[in-house]
Parts: structure tokens; sequence; C-alpha cells
């Protein structure tokens, strides 16, 4: 997880899921779009994100 490459994955990773956040206040808010289905999407795509750049080692080297 230290190796640069990875960093790098990782922080563009986290930041996506915030640009997923940006996208639905921009969708409601700015253009009054309150489609659920597009929340749900946007939601789903940030978590993931979210869920990825929290990644330990332990996480991806479980050998149980």
């Amino acid at each position: 997880l230290a190796h640069p490459v990875t960093e790098h994955v990782l922080k563009r990773v986290g930041e996506l899921a915030e640009q997923n956040k940006q996208k639905w206040i921009d969708e409601s808010w700015g253009a009054g779009n309150c489609d659920p289905m597009v929340l749900v999407d946007l939601k789903a795509r940030a978590e993931a994100a979210k869920d990825l750049s929290e990644l330990t080692w332990s996480d991806i080297d479980d050998q149980s």
C-alpha cells in the first residue's frame, strides 16, 4: 500500500467518490433534478469508491 502507484490509485479512487457526491449536488440543487434513481446510482458509486480507497493489506490478503 505504500508504493507510489498504489497510493496514487487509492487517492484517485477517493476523489472519484467525492466527484459523485458533487454530481448529486449539481443535479439536485443546481439543475432541480431529484431523480431517486440518479441518487441511488451516484451514492452506490461513491460508496464503492470509498470502500476501495480505504482497503488495507489485511483486507486484500485474507487467508481464511
